[in-house]
């Protein structure tokens, strides 16, 4: 029997490759719920002619764009196919087996899953049940032995949110040590917060990774990028896959970096409606964990069984999201993605009406 190296055959994988979500209320990972119109879908599929699918794709113009509007040179930033990919290769590139890796938890799944791939010592500082994460902690957990800091910010599943003061102290411990800092921010545009782009100038060991799944709502065409320093962003580039970046991403991003009122729109009514949700459950008693992102937890009645009301809302074309073992309050809750007023008000009717007829779980 052929084996894979260690790391891989000891390595857990659940076996995700998209299928099986086609209920017409997407709420359970985070992506845009509501799809752009039909005339802006067309307006990109006319940006596009045939010769465009059988040429590998001119990444140049995206990287002259992208980089105008972020104001930053073209040798700051590397296009990934997606945050996965681009967080992928900060392993790949810089950490070798048993060196440290300082993050926090619980956090996003994929940042284990690379630490055991690549057989990194993790150093995970927890968020306490109360998604409170003790951040002098943390700082004190960074020292000459950390290789690499990875940290979302917002983070998921806690959708917490740590200040630019917390995370300047951070890089500028991890500094000392030419520690590697990657900051995920894939949520940023939900925060109400600025990047930490800004901070690269002083702190060339610093690192951002940005993605167009969330806030853009291109999700489906696996897109995002990588700001640092230009002898970052060299060597990131040498273990990147030749020509990953396909032409329909390229097109997209191009579209609504020339039409971004649709993101700060979107952005604005995802807020809004946040608000909306937040007020309505708490208006009929529903205790809710609210975030710096565009999802919310909900506390469910004690009575009720979290899974069981997420079946019925299937029946009614709804799904959402069960979170477990993060050791927090969040587990037990219910994760939905916030959509537009119009979507979240009748969802929250649906789940208002499925909660009072709901009898004592006695499971």
């Amino acid at each position: 029997m052929i084996k894979p190296k260690a790391q891989i055959g000891h390595l857990y994988r659940t076996d995700d490759i998209g299928a099986g979500r086609n209920l017409p209320v997407l709420l359970d990972k985070n992506e845009r719920t509501v799809p752009y119109e039909d005339e802006l879908f067309r307006q990109l599929l006319a940006s596009l002619d045939a010769k465009d699918l059988s040429k590998y794709p001119d990444q140049s113009g995206l990287y002259e764009r992208l980089a105008n509007f972020l104001g930053i040179d073209k040798e700051y930033l590397l296009l990934v196919s997606g945050a996965d990919s681009g967080l992928k290769l900060f392993f790949e590139t810089f950490l070798e087996p048993q060196q440290q890796l300082v993050t926090v938890a619980p956090t996003y799944a994929m940042i284990n899953v690379y630490a055991n791939m690549f057989g990194a010592n993790i150093v995970d500082e927890k968020y306490d049940t109360n998604l409170h994460l003790d951040v002098a902690s943390f700082i004190n957990s960074i020292g000459p032995d950390t290789r690499m800091v990875v940290l979302p910010n917002p983070n998921q599943p806690t959708g917490t949110l740590l200040d630019s003061f917390a995370i300047e102290n951070i890089v500028h411990k991890a500094s000392l040590y030419d520690t590697i800092v990657l900051i995920d921010e894939a949520y940023l545009e939900f925060a109400n917060t600025q990047s930490a782009v800004s901070l690269i100038p002083n702190y060339p060991n610093l690192c951002i990774l940005r993605t167009f799944s969330k806030a853009w709502g291109l999700a489906g065409v696996r897109l995002g990028y990588v700001v640092g320093t230009p002898n970052i962003i060299k060597e990131v580039r040498k273990t990147k896959s030749l020509l990953d970046i396909n032409i329909l991403a390229i097109k997209a991003a191009l579209f609504l970096l020339e039409h971004h009122n649709l993101v700060l729109d979107y952005v604005s009514e995802i807020k809004q409606a946040k608000n909306l949700v937040l007020h309505k459950l708490s208006s009929h008693g529903i205790n809710t964990i609210s975030s710096y992102t565009n999802f919310i937890h909900i506390e469910l009645p004690k009575h009720v069984n979290a899974t069981t009301v997420s079946k019925k809302l299937e029946v009614e074309g709804y799904s959402v999201r069960i979170p477990g073992g993060t050791a927090t309050v969040l587990d037990g809750c219910m994760r939905i993605t916030i959509g537009p007023q119009y979507q979240m008000t009748k969802f929250i009717d649906r789940l208002i009406s499925i909660l009072v007829s709901s009898e004592p779980d006695t499971k």
